[in-house]
């Protein structure tokens, strides 16, 4: 009786884990199509602004679709790798920010997990703040002429266990809080996600 409980249960789990990909899958493909209808609506757009912010819509779905197919390619339920995470997430902004390759990427991570309830949080404040770095930091050439333009992420893990992610370029630098009291919405997702 026990023996026969035990692979019952264990069948069970087996169903579960399987069911449990199977919806994260499908997650990850729903997400997919929900981008691929942003981009077409972003083609169809008149208006360049209006087109601009179908982009940043489609890839701050791209950033969380990534994180379900990490988890499903990885066969993990409970967390990503950050540093691949990253990695991917960054090619997608240079292909579409800096399709000519004119401003070089570097990333240096620790060997780091995150679970799944922070992982998405965390995709879109990298999204946004690379998307920032890639369209703001280096306007029309104005800075470091002459100079590789580059911007840099580090994934570290400090004395306390917590992840610390510090993304750094070498444009010309955002103006003051005084200066820039118009809140952008990746301005505002970032706070309101770095508080979670």
């Amino acid at each position: 009786e026990i023996e026969r409980g035990k692979r019952q249960l264990e069948q069970s789990m087996e169903e579960r884990e399987s069911l449990y990909q199977e919806i994260r899958h499908r997650v990850k493909n729903n997400l997919q199509v929900v981008a691929s209808l942003l981009n077409l609506q972003a083609d169809e757009a008149d208006d360049p602004v209006v087109s601009e912010l179908f982009k940043n819509a489609r890839r701050r779905v791209l950033a969380i679709a990534f994180v379900h197919e990490e988890l499903y390619s990885r066969g993990s339920l409970h967390s990503i790798d950050l540093s691949e995470y990253v990695a991917r997430l960054s090619i997608l902004i240079r292909q579409t920010l800096d399709p000519d390759g004119s401003i070089s990427f570097a990333l240096d991570s620790d060997d780091l997990h995150l679970s799944v309830e922070r992982a998405v949080p965390f995709a879109l404040i990298v999204n946004e703040v690379l998307a920032n770095a890639y369209q703001h930091a280096f306007p029309d050439g104005e800075c470091r002429s002459g100079e590789k333009r580059t911007v840099a992420f580090t994934l570290k893990a400090d004395d306390a266990g917590a992840i610390v992610a510090e993304i750094v370029d070498n444009g010309c630098g955002i103006p003051p809080a005084e200066n820039r009291r118009r809140t952008t919405l990746g301005l505002t997702l970032i706070d309101a996600l770095a508080a979670q």
